[in-house]
């Protein structure tokens, strides 16, 4: 039986996902799947992300390429090899790639949460940074 609840929770995790692609984030089955996980004693994502090291190593590498572009950037335009009608242009591309830093770090988190509920939340976190610079929402 707990082997059944955790396969559920597995399941409706990655789901968050899909759902808060189409909508915005509101009580759903996948909120419901998490309350019955967490209620079930099954063990948190953070269990099983303790065993890996891949998703902390992409998210320190992800992290560590927006801030040396961010670096090489500033001193681009300190040097002037930046022509100055592209100066707001690389401002947007810089807070757009914060945001990106930011939704992979909720992603993170995620999969390291203590609860299957925070999990969700801290989907849904990561799945709204992504929508806000699709959307440009991020200027």
């Amino acid at each position: 039986m707990r082997l059944s609840l955790l396969f559920a929770a597995m399941l409706a995790v990655p789901l968050a996902a899909c759902a808060g692609m189409q909508a915005a984030p509101a009580p759903s089955n996948v909120d419901a799947a998490a309350i019955i996980a967490d209620a079930a004693n099954v063990p948190p994502p953070s269990t099983y992300a303790d065993a890996t090291t891949m998703d902390e190593s992409a998210a320190i590498a992800w992290e560590t390429a927006v801030t040396v572009t961010a670096e090489l950037a500033a001193a681009a335009v300190r040097a002037n090899l930046v022509p100055t009608d592209r100066l707001d242009d690389l401002a947007t591309r810089s807070r757009q790639a914060r945001m990106a830093v930011r939704s992979v770090r909720a992603a993170y988190d995620a999969g390291n949460s203590d609860s299957y509920r925070a999990a969700v939340a801290q989907t849904r976190a990561a799945i709204d940074g992504v929508r806000a610079i699709i959307r440009g929402e991020v200027r």
